[in-house]
């Protein structure tokens, strides 16, 4: 399942992706959409940063015979991998996404463009993929609400750092 998400920033691409590779933002971005314990990690690198992110959420909005089989929480697994920034500012980073213990994947890329008068253009596209007999469609459509609620809470955040 297709997943995409565009945003208009009023800071540049470097002030956003100082902020988005800031530990103190990822570990505020954990808490606000886990169920409780929470890990992030946001590690430097030459040329961009690597962010992972370890979360725990409810799986009540799954189908009950999804449920069933994975319980009442979902360990999610996130890595982004930031390379380095073009000559105007832009900047990409590859997305992924696993969950323990169940077939769920989601590969995708955030790109932060310049756009208008020193802002920026957040874009995010994915694909989520559950390969589960008989459930894979459903479990997809169900995992596709949170985890665009997920970015919404992220980009709200990413708002309120970057002041508007």
């Amino acid at each position: 399942m297709r997943l995409t998400s565009t945003a208009d920033l009023s800071a540049s691409p470097d002030a956003v992706y100082a902020v988005l590779v800031d530990q103190a933002f990822q570990e505020a971005k954990c808490a606000a959409t886990s169920s409780g314990e929470y890990a992030a990690t946001a590690t430097p690198q030459a040329q961009g940063a690597t962010v992972t992110t370890r979360r725990h959420l409810p799986t009540d909005t799954l189908p009950d015979a999804v449920r069933g089989l994975v319980g009442k929480e979902l360990t999610i697994h996130e890595t982004l991998r930031w390379g380095a920034s073009g000559p105007d500012g832009a900047r990409s980073a590859a997305v992924e996404l696993r969950v323990d213990g169940v077939p769920v994947t989601m590969h995708g890329t955030v790109t932060l463009t310049p756009a208008g008068a020193g802002g920026t253009r957040h874009a995010f596209e994915g694909d989520l993929t559950a390969k589960i007999p008989f459930f894979g469609g459903k479990v997809e459509q169900s995992a596709s609400g949170p985890i665009q609620s997920a970015i919404e809470v992220e980009l709200d955040l990413l708002r309120e750092r970057l002041g508007g």
